[in-house]
C-alpha cells in the first residue's frame, strides 16, 4: 500500500469522525504525495475507490448541512409567533422573534 492511499484512508476516517479540518489536512498530504511520487499502476484502482468513498461522504455531509439549515429556518419561522394563553384562558399572540428590518 502506498502512502497516498494511506492518506486517503486517514482522510476518510477523519470525515467519518466528523473532523473535516483533519480530513482536509490528509487530502492536502495526499495531493503533495502525488506531486512528489507517481502512483503505481496497481494502486490506481484502490485510490479511485477511496476517492469515491470520500466523495460520497462529502456529498452526504453537504446534504446534511443543507437539511439542518432548512430545519433551522423553519423553526425560526414558526417560533416567531407563539400562541400563549392568560389565566382566564384568553389567547394572546406574542411576537418573540426578531422583527424584520424596516427600510425607509
Amino acid at each position: 500500500m502506498t502512502e497516498a492511499i494511506e492518506y486517503l484512508q486517514k482522510a476518510r476516517t477523519a470525515l467519518m469522525a466528523f473532523d473535516p479540518a483533519k480530513a482536509e489536512e490528509w487530502l492536502h498530504k495526499f495531493e503533495t504525495e502525488l506531486r512528489k511520487h507517481r502512483l503505481p499502476q496497481d494502486a490506481v484502482a484502490d485510490c479511485a475507490a477511496e476517492l469515491s468513498i470520500i466523495h460520497g461522504l462529502a456529498g452526504a455531509a453537504c446534504d446534511g448541512v443543507a437539511a439542518a439549515q432548512r430545519q433551522l429556518t423553519e423553526i425560526l419561522k414558526l417560533s416567531r409567533n407563539l400562541d400563549t394563553y392568560d389565566s382566564a384562558g384568553q389567547k394572546k399572540i406574542a411576537q418573540v422573534g426578531l422583527e424584520t428590518a424596516k427600510r425607509f
